[in-house]
């Protein structure tokens, strides 16, 4: 999914690429409002990150429409670069991953252009090692999705222990090989011992404590499970996982395993979940609300806000979308 905008702005350019550099550059918002960021816990928030925007934003809930952030990290102090994913720890920090090939990390409460308190990067630059969704776990460990590795020569999982400081950590845990199976697309999330990972048209589940060239423990794939180019995955406080595909969402059961069907299927024109690009990404609340973020052919990209427990062709409760919002390709989304 990471290229297909830059080359559907070429196509429109039809110029090379000294006319496709500013197209991307154009699609920078107005700056941010300076209002501090909310302190971890205090409201509850959802969260993006703005691949064309170079951007995290972050909204109430409730937001509905064409409003602006309640609050963001955008600039050039701050090295976002074409993100990728980004991750918030229990503790507030903020992780965004950067197709510049690193990962940056913002305190606890950053916002505006602020720069990172760490970086970790092994060479930018240079491929392979562009990392792409993220996942934090409660423990503070931080999960990097990559096409190909740092320290792995296939697409791979590294894990970051807490408190990173900038540099190329040599220590870390990496999940990598032709038996994991693991594609770089598809995102992931980490629910007390189990890593969840998309790969196209299937979800992987591996332990936390896995390493090296070992096979998901569970795999959910076939043709009942209506996987379909997964490009987002999150849990719910029951265990419930919740995976967008471009065309729709699709939820399975806690220990759903195989050619399961899913319990819930978010699809239809009412929906608006959108023909060309689709959905990209998605987060859920603890009460249950549904974060879809999607684009559509003509690049106007939005969040789709659906009710707990929803199911079949119904339409979203609330959208979040227009020019103040920011919002451009929500590569990932939390909320918290």
């Amino acid at each position: 999914m990471r290229f297909v905008r830059y080359f559907a702005a070429y196509a429109v350019t039809a110029a090379g690429l000294g006319s496709l550099l500013p197209v991307v550059a154009a699609a920078r918002p107005a700056p941010l409002p300076r209002t501090a960021m909310a302190a971890h816990g205090s409201q509850p928030m959802v969260y993006a990150v703005n691949q064309f925007a170079f951007s995290v934003t972050a909204f109430q809930q409730t937001a509905n429409g064409n409003v602006p952030p309640f609050t963001g990290i955008a600039g050039s102090r701050t090295k976002i670069y074409e993100p990728e994913g980004m991750a918030m720890a229990t503790s507030g920090q903020i992780a965004v991953s950067e197709s510049s090939n690193s990962v940056t990390l913002y305190a606890p409460g950053a916002h505006g252009n602020v720069a990172p308190s760490a970086t970790i990067t092994c060479g930018r630059g240079q491929q392979p090692g562009v990392p792409g969704q993220i996942a934090f776990d409660r423990h503070g460990n931080l999960y990097v999705k990559y096409y190909g590795g740092y320290h792995a020569p296939s697409d791979a999982i590294e894990v970051y222990a807490p408190k990173q400081q900038s540099g190329c950590p040599s220590d870390n845990h990496v999940l990598f090989g032709a038996r994991t199976g693991i594609s770089s697309d598809g995102g992931i999330a980490v629910d007390r011992n189990t890593i969840y990972t998309g790969a196209w048209t299937a979800v992987q589940e591996f332990h936390t404590s896995d390493n090296g060239n070992v096979a998901p423990y569970n795999v959910i794939a076939g043709s009942r499970t209506g996987l379909v180019e997964t490009t987002g995955i999150a849990l719910d406080k029951r265990g419930y996982l919740y995976v967008s595909n471009v065309s729709d969402v699709v939820v399975f059961a806690p220990g759903a395993t195989g050619n399961a069907s899913p319990s819930a299927v978010i699809a239809g024109s009412n929906t608006q979940i959108p023909s060309g690009y689709g959905a990209l990404s998605i987060a859920v609340a603890k009460d249950g609300t549904i974060f879809v973020g999607v684009e559509n052919a003509q690049q106007v990209s939005s969040i789709l806000v659906f009710a707990a427990g929803s199911n079949g062709n119904v339409a979203p409760i609330r959208v979040i979308s227009g020019q103040n919002t920011g919002i451009d390709w929500p590569a990932e989304m939390i909320v918290q």
